[in-house]
């Protein structure tokens, strides 16, 4: 009698055929995972970064106690905080950067080298509300006087990594409050 434990060699390839199919699915499902976490991850961390510019330029923009509309656009805006400093600042983009310009004794222009706020940029706008007019208008050039300056629009939009996923855009609307419009925007006596 012949002892007929053990596999044969087609058991044994076919075995192995079948946990190399099942760990290739695996690896492949893994990839797409530590993919997706990846992309993830570079998603928060662009989040951040847009808040935390935009809780720059609120911050910047709200404390605004004159603005020079004559060098003002739609892509840089000059300002001046006398609480902080006598001199203009301004806020615009250079390349792929928002920055911010300031120098501690003298005046910026929107030509200043500055200190980046958020790079990745791949659009950046400014628009203006005159309440002075009725309706209001938004226009990419501020009013010329600040008490009609109701409200500034910022807009980026920001590249995501890696570049194939696209972008993202951002908003923020701020009202200045120290523009001598102590009735609100849009609102006369």
């Amino acid at each position: 009698m012949k002892n007929e434990n053990g596999f044969t060699l087609i058991e044994i390839i076919i075995s192995l055929v079948m946990v190399g199919l099942m760990v290739s699915i695996v690896g492949i499902l893994m990839v797409a995972g530590v993919k997706e976490y990846v992309f993830s991850k570079e998603n928060v961390v662009i989040s951040q970064k847009a808040s935390m510019a935009l809780k720059r330029l609120e911050k910047e923009i709200r404390g605004l106690t004159a603005i020079d509309a004559e060098n003002s656009d739609d892509i840089c805006v000059r300002y001046k905080l006398d609480a902080v400093s006598p001199y203009f600042r301004a806020i615009g983009i250079r390349g792929n950067a928002v920055e911010l310009k300031t120098l501690p004794d003298a005046d910026c222009d929107c030509s200043t080298t500055g200190d980046i706020l958020i790079d990745q940029v791949s659009g950046f706008s400014l628009s203006y509300e005159d309440s002075a007019v009725s309706p209001s208008t938004v226009s990419s050039t501020p009013p010329v006087k600040l008490s009609d300056l109701s409200e500034i629009r910022v807009l980026f939009t920001l590249d995501l990594l890696p570049s194939d996923k696209g972008n993202k855009t951002f908003e923020l609307y701020v009202n200045p409050r120290n523009n001598g419009n102590l009735n609100g925007p849009g609102i006369r006596m």
